[in-house]
């Protein structure tokens, strides 16, 4: 995908290009964007749609795409990106894990990804201040916490298993490095 896409204008661009990705590599997928999954657990009951959700395998993918501000052109297209609040995305980006860690334990979905692509060094980087237990430069597990201010948003995660972190080089378009992680979730 990064030979073609090595740099998106959102969120909904990667997803968008993902999904025909998956779609060309898995030609009898049935694959949904934005799909409402309403999930109850003994925490929570959450309504919130799945990025992608392939439905005949049963596979729900959340996606973040976090940016370092950048104007940049790229094979005839410009590109305009804003900074990212970090610390929020690696909240959100772990609160996404537990999301799939509840479909995988409470539903008969057997595995899910949570997929990260960021231009940004900060985020495969040591955290700090309030976000430094949403740290994504090594190992995700047990309990994690906000610290700081507190926020009704930024509830304690518990994560059920644990997660070493892994990041790849994604692309260079024009020597700008992005890069992105992957983090499979099944029942351990």
């Amino acid at each position: 995908m990064a030979e073609d896409r090595p740099i998106f204008h959102s969120e909904a661009d990667l997803q968008y290009s993902l999904a025909l990705t998956l779609k060309e590599m898995h030609q009898d997928a049935k694959v949904r964007l934005e799909y409402p999954v309403r999930l109850i657990t003994k925490e929570t009951a959450d309504n919130r749609a799945l990025d992608i959700w392939i439905e005949n395998m049963r596979i729900p993918i959340e996606l973040k795409y976090t940016n370092k501000k950048l104007t940049t052109s790229y094979d005839g297209e410009e590109f305009s990106l804003k900074t990212s609040r970090i610390h929020n995305y690696r909240y959100f980006f772990v609160d996404d894990v537990k999301r799939i860690e509840d479909l995988v334990w409470d539903t008969k979905v057997k595995k899910g990804y949570a997929i990260i692509v960021t231009n940004n060094a900060s985020m495969w980087s040591r955290g700090r201040g309030n976000s430094v237990d949403f740290s994504l430069h090594d190992t995700l597990e047990g309990e994690l916490t906000w610290h700081g201010e507190k926020s009704p948003k930024k509830k304690p995660i518990r994560l059920r298993n644990k997660y070493p972190l892994y990041w790849k080089e994604y692309s260079r378009p024009n020597n700008i490095r992005f890069r992105y992680m992957v983090v499979k979730v099944v029942k351990e």
